[in-house]
């Protein structure tokens, strides 16, 4: 800046004369200003240090702030600077006019800056003609800053097409063909880099539909299950599957699962059909037939062990005769007395129970399968105290000839217990067998007894009378011993059971007195009536002997 000239006047008076002086004036204070622009940069960016508000005829200035002030300048006071090393520098002007002032031009920052990196994404990357194709830079960064723009070559020509302050954009491309597509990222600090990637442009190729199913023959309300996860798409995927599940043509359930199932109330042919759409709208169908056959009932069988049955005897009602000629029988209801009402539900043909009075009970079973068919059947079963019946044969024979007892009872004995020669005292007892054979050593007439055991009851029956003739065998003969005294026979009869290999002697007939020997009931024929005399004869001399 120049200087300014000042003219002093200074008027001096003496007495009446006068003088009239002129005197220079002094210079005014030197005022120095400066600012620095831009204050962050990069090493070797220009800065302007811009001293021109100072007042003053030249300026220094000191540019790296050191107190030595490297450029002066007396023009327009403003002066360029680089700095070459990062760091923190704070310049300062130094104003003169005669006098000086000093002051800072604000902190200048250097740094070196990173550059962006960039990212680029399409999706999809493989599109058809005219479809929407999404570019994703997101992916960029910078490392020492912030992205603020993206350029966009949209095209692949190498020309910006579009500038966004956002990441992402979007394109679309109505050729077939392999299109490159770029994006140059710019930082706060103007440094940039560039990403590229190619979208593949074709035709759409539809999906191709595949059905099957599981069973292909099912029975009304069964659950048929359908699968088409072997659709396929060449060229993308299959979201959705729209299913036409009883074969009216109208589609009953779209879904995202290749599966699903069904079930079809009347019997016949139902060709199902799935339709699937792949990920561009293109689609294809396929169909599956199953057929549905009427369900079968089942058949129901019932019997009861032990039939007929005791009071108080358990039986067993069985109906795992029962049958379902195109399932399973998944529920047995029991009317276990009769009545009509169902005592016991259960998923096993098995179960026991009781009666505690005889008569007829018609015990019934209803079945039912898996498809929900019944059947029912009735089993009259009979419940009464047992009954007992026995028969000898031969029913006349000699002495130690053997003859057979056969039992029968209803129900069916557990045991039964022998009197074979009708004492009152049954000899063999606990048989499991129902006949039991025995002989008599002596002649006369037996009168056999028997006892059923069931259910923990019993009855008792006699046998056809029995004769065991002496004649058949030789007379039963005794003689006295020397000294006279009487000599006591008891009649025996020897048994053996068709179970155990023992056998127990039986008294068939006993005197009331000590020494009274026992008789034959009933002789039989020629040779019974010879016998008998003798035997009166034998009687009446060893009764004699022992009075005297």
């Amino acid at each position: 800046m120049g200087t300014v000239a000042v003219v002093a006047v200074v008027l001096l008076t003496v007495g009446t004369g006068a003088a009239l002086a002129t005197l220079p004036a002094s210079d005014p204070a030197a005022t120095a200003a400066c600012t620095a622009d831009p204050m962050s940069v990069e090493p070797g960016d220009a800065v302007t240090l811009d001293a021109s508000s100072s007042q003053a005829t030249s300026v220094e200035f000191d540019v790296d702030g050191d107190g030595s002030y490297d450029r002066r300048d007396t023009t327009d006071f403003v002066v360029t600077v680089t700095y070459s090393i990062s760091g923190t520098y704070q310049p300062t002007v130094r104003a003169s006019d005669g006098s000086t002032d000093t002051t800072g031009c604000g902190t200048v920052t250097v740094s070196s800056n990173d550059p962006p990196e960039a990212a680029l994404t399409a999706n999809p990357d493989r599109a058809e003609p005219g479809q929407s194709v999404t570019l994703d830079a997101s992916g960029s960064s910078d490392p020492d800053g912030s992205l603020v723009e993206y350029r966009w070559d949209l095209d692949g020509d190498g020309t910006v097409d579009t500038t966004t302050g956002s990441p992402t954009t979007s394109t679309s491309f109505t050729q077939a063909g392999d299109h490159n597509v770029g994006v140059t990222v710019l930082d706060g600090d103007g440094a940039t880099d560039t990403a590229t990637t190619t979208v593949a442009v074709q035709a759409n190729q539809a999906p191709s539909a595949a059905l099957t199913g599981s069973p292909s023959t099912a029975g009304t309300g069964e659950t048929v299950s359908l699968d088409a996860s072997g659709s396929t798409d060449a060229d993308g995927s299959i979201p959705e599957y729209r299913w036409d599940r009883d074969g009216d043509g109208t589609v009953e359930r779209t879904t995202s699962s290749p599966t699903a199932s069904t079930s079809f109330g009347q019997s016949g042919e139902y060709d199902v059909a799935v339709t699937v759409v792949d990920d561009d709208g293109a689609t294809d169908a396929a169909t599956w037939t199953v057929t549905v056959a009427a369900n079968e009932p089942p058949v129901v069988s019932l019997a009861a062990s032990p039939a007929p049955a005791v009071p108080g005897q358990t039986v067993q009602l069985d109906a795992s005769g029962s049958s379902d000629p195109d399932g399973s029988i998944v529920t047995y209801r029991w009317d276990t007395d009769g009545d009509g009402s169902v005592e016991q539900t259960t998923s096993g043909a098995l179960v026991s129970t009781q009666y505690g009075q005889s008569g007829t009970y018609p015990v019934s079973v209803t079945i039912e399968d898996d498809e929900g068919a019944t059947a029912t059947t009735v089993h009259e079963l009979t419940v009464r105290s047992p009954t007992a019946s026995c028969e000898a044969d031969p029913t006349t024979v000699g002495p130690t000839e053997a003859v057979t007892l056969e039992v029968s009872g209803s129900p069916s004995p557990d045991t039964v217990d022998f009197d074979v020669d009708g004492d009152g005292a049954f000899d063999v007892t606990g048989q499991s067998s129902r006949t039991h054979t025995t002989s008599y050593d002596q002649a006369g007439t037996y009168e056999p007894r028997v006892r059923v055991h069931v259910g923990g009851q019993s009855a008792t029956a006699t046998c056809d009378a029995l004769s065991v003739d002496a004649g058949g065998n030789g007379a039963a003969t005794a003689a006295a011993d020397d000294d006279g005294a009487a000599a006591s026979t008891l009649n025996q009869a020897t048994t053996t059971t068709a179970d155990q290999d023992t056998t127990r002697t039986a008294t068939t007939a006993r005197g009331e007195d000590e020494g009274e020997a026992g008789l034959p009931l009933a002789p039989v024929g020629v040779v019974g009536a010879l016998v008998a005399v003798l035997a009166v004869l034998w009687y009446v001399r060893v009764g004699t002997d022992g009075e005297e």
